[in-house]
């Protein structure tokens, strides 16, 4: 769609691909989504789909079915706060406000599926339970952790009376918590030793089932070894159980002399004539974690577990998300496969139906099967039918919402309540009216970018979102190379480097295999004369991953070469990694070996294992330059400074004449310097400002940015949650940076042709390092002789 048509009116071909939420409905026959702001019913087969509506100014989110079906509970944000509404699930008469006034934003809605009351948690850290029909809240609990996202994983009893959940305790581990909805009693079931999550209530009231992440076997589990950055714990939850009935036998035990073995069939006789009755027993909490029960199956990783009378479910993540079903035996009791890509499932109020989700992004399915058959191999009859759901947006309406949905959630998200002193009400006084005269997508986020510097708060990013796109004119494609024009042809005055160790990170024309080399002249491709760089991107559009003959000059020799050109993407990823290898060189060369270079290029996994590959081939150096020069951030510059932390203090040395080993393993000895600037952003700051507070070494540049909320068409409105400060109670980085301890400036011509001032400047600042403080031979002079025993050490 062109820029010109974006104004109009038109239609969300795939709503689905900006899910909020699905829930089934108690009955098992329905379920209702949430996406783009909007909510839908939606059955199998060709049962009418329910859109509910209300004013386009309002956005739905986190709906949820009553427990007889009749109604849809769900949060509409619009104007102030977010208020949860009730509406006929059949889309005919009137919705009701339920709640009014609302002081923090609601987190998402769980309804009781044996009666009209309504389970919601707010931001404040407090556990809420609505009366639908009085339009009353209770407060059952208050987290005591800083963790305002503090309750989830809810489960009910059978008989309605006991509500399971998960909470966080004052040190933030998870934890099982059991309410009493005749006595308003909570009761904690699980120590605070372990993360515990995921309650389930067996069928008949006698298990609670949870997952705890106690299982702990060190991979790897001894400290040598290359780049062995310390052990890690996978598989740690275990699938544990409480009994609630003393007298209950377990039922994955297998029976003894004083337990009678019943057949299958009186055991459902019993439950069906418990189910009629309708009674619960009470619960004994009296030492309820002395009778604390594990099921026997293999630890894993596992997230979210539920159960009905004849099955526990289970979703586990290993390289991918699925669900494992447990038979209740004591015969060999195995934990077997259901269904793969699971995103999310739930059973119905009796347990006879489970409601599945599988995929997500573009392409999410969801579907009703029986719980306690196998998976079918044809789904057809059980997929919720909603391939053919359409959503009329009003860009202009939609981006009216936007607006007024970014003010709150800055509103409710900065990390200062008081808002620095800002008067945000004022503020959305003076910027929300002019959404009026928005124009195009884009004025949406300068509008967005406006309204949120009021705050002056760095570290927040206004991007992204529903920007049309222009499918017409082609994608490029690249070589990898820069050119000269010459009379015949383009000659190649250098071709981006991957890492040489690394197959995957070469470019088109570093390949193996491939003879291409600086100088050689391309004339043509795929027989397309190419004169000019002009001509180039044209003969190479829309050949990304695909075979392109070029017609090549070298020196006085013609050649073929059939290489793959790379997407935009790829190239700008190589020539990054050319830049890098170019400093990698520089740094060596200078040094004469005694000097490594890595750079960060953020903070997530993927640097993460880019730094345990980069820094142990320089571990053993008398110095290292850390460039987080243009790092955009992530989360684990505790791992990187716990690395650098380490410390030698002793030394392993072997029977022959080969080289020492320090204990601790692979520590870097050296001298340190961390080159910043200001792209230097968010966890890269904060491993600068870590590396100054724990005094590794200088930091060289420039002072960093200083920068220490979804949207409904997946912009992004993001604002700083959590402040932090250090040691001496000062803010850090927020608004102010990190500082150099030695300031150089990077001239914008001299960087353009090449230099770098704020590298040579590292340079020399570790050479002279390296002479005034040299490092100590790794095992001191003289060496005690062999075999001699050491003294003790106190």
């Amino acid at each position: 769609m062109s820029d010109g048509d974006y104004r109009r009116e038109r239609w969300i071909d795939n709503p689905l691909a900006y899910l909020d939420n699905a829930r089934m409905n108690a009955q098992g026959d329905a379920v209702v989504v949430t996406a783009r702001g909007r909510a839908a019913s939606a059955f199998t087969g060709q049962r009418r789909r329910v859109d509910y509506q209300f004013p386009k100014d309002k956005r739905a989110r986190s709906a949820v079915y009553s427990s007889d079906g009749e109604s849809i509970y769900v949060i509409l944000d619009h104007d102030a706060s977010g208020e949860i509404w009730q509406f006929p699930a059949d889309g005919q008469g009137e919705p009701v406000q339920l709640t009014e006034g609302t002081d923090a934003y609601i987190w998402e809605l769980h309804p009781s599926p044996h009666d009209n009351s309504l389970l919601y948690s707010d931001k404040r850290g407090r556990l809420f339970m609505l009366d639908a029909e009085t339009q009353r809240s209770t407060l059952i609990d208050t987290t005591e952790s800083g963790n305002d996202y503090a309750y989830f994983g809810y489960n009910w009893s059978s008989g309605g009376r006991y509500l399971a959940y998960t909470s966080y305790d004052a040190r933030a581990m998870r934890r099982v918590t059991l309410y009493d909805t005749q006595t308003q009693e909570k009761t904690v079931v699980t120590t605070g030793k372990y993360e515990s999550f995921a309650p389930a209530i067996s069928s008949d009231g006698a298990w609670l089932y949870f997952i705890s992440n106690r299982n702990f076997e060190a991979s790897p589990g001894s400290p040598w070894g290359d780049r062995n950055m310390g052990p890690a714990f996978q598989s740690r939850g275990q699938l544990l159980a409480v009994q609630l009935d003393p007298e209950a036998a377990f039922p994955f035990d297998p029976p003894s002399e004083l337990v009678e073995d019943t057949d299958d069939s009186e055991e459902e006789a019993d439950e069906d004539e418990r189910e009629e009755d309708d009674i619960e027993a009470d619960i004994d909490f009296a030492d309820l974690s002395s009778r604390l029960y594990r099921v026997p199956v293999d630890a894993g990783n596992y997230v979210a577990l539920a159960a009905n009378k004849k099955h526990l479910f289970v979703i586990q993540t290993n390289g991918g998300a699925s669900l494992k079903r447990l038979t209740f035996t004591s015969k060999d009791p195995e934990l077997s496969d259901y269904a793969s890509n699971v995103q999310a499932f739930e059973l119905s109020a009796d347990g006879k139906t489970l409601f599945l989700q599988t995929g997500n992004g573009r392409d999410p399915r969801f579907l009703i099967l029986p719980a306690d058959k196998d998976f079918p191999q044809d789904t057809s009859n059980q997929t919720v039918r909603l391939s053919d759901w359409r959503l009329r947006i009003d860009p202009r309406d939609e981006w009216r919402q936007l607006v007024l949905d970014a003010w709150r959630l800055h509103r409710d998200f900065a990390y200062d309540p008081n808002l620095r002193g800002v008067d945000w009400n004022a503020v959305r006084d003076r910027y929300v009216p002019l959404r009026d005269r928005i124009g195009h997508r884009s004025e949406v986020n300068d509008l967005l970018r406006q309204m949120a510097a009021e705050l002056g708060i760095l570290h927040s990013q206004v991007r992204g979102g529903d920007h049309p796109e222009d499918s017409e004119s082609g994608v490029p494609s690249f070589l990898g190379a820069t050119y000269t024009a010459r009379d015949d042809g383009l000659e190649i005055t250098s071709i981006y480097r991957g890492e040489p160790d690394r197959i995957e990170t070469l470019g088109t024309l570093q390949r193996p295999g491939v003879d291409v080399a600086v100088g050689d002249i391309v004339r043509a491709v795929d027989g397309v004369p190419v004169r000019t760089e002009v001509e180039l991107a044209n003969a190479l559009m829309m050949k990304a991953g695909e075979e392109v003959l070029l017609d090549l000059v070298r020196g006085r020799d013609n050649a073929l070469e059939i290489v793959k050109p790379m997407s935009g993407r790829r190239t700008a990823m190589l020539r990054y990694r050319n830049w890098v290898e170019g400093n990698r060189d520089r740094v060596a060369a200078q040094s004469e070996g005694a000097i490594g270079y890595l750079h960060l290029r953020a903070m997530t996994a993927s640097d993460l294992a880019s730094f345990a590959r980069d820094f142990y081939e320089h571990h053993d150096k008398a110095g290292l330059i850390i460039d987080v020069r243009g790092n955009s951030g992530g989360n684990v510059d505790s791992i990187i400074l716990s690395t650098l932390l380490r410390q030698a203090w002793a030394f392993w040395r072997q029977p022959g004449s080969g080289p020492a080993t320090t204990n601790m393993q692979q520590t870097f000895r050296g001298h340190l310097a961390v080159l910043i600037n200001e792209g230097t952003y968010s966890d890269g700051e904060t491993f600068a400002a870590g590396v100054k507070a724990l005094d590794l070494g200088p930091t060289i540049g420039t002072r960093t940015a200083g920068a220490g909320i979804w949207l409904s068409d997946r912009g992004r409105a993001r604002i700083a949650e959590f402040a932090q400060y250090g040691a001496d109670g000062r803010w850090l980085i927020e608004g102010r940076g990190v500082s150099p301890d030695i300031e150089v400036i990077n001239p914008p011509k001299a960087t353009y042709d090449g230099a770098d001032a704020q590298l040579d400047r590292a340079l020399s600042y570790l050479s002279d390092k390296i002479v005034a403080e040299p490092i100590p031979e790794l095992i001191p002079r003289p060496l005690p002789p062999l075999g001699t025993p050491g003294k003790d050490v106190d």
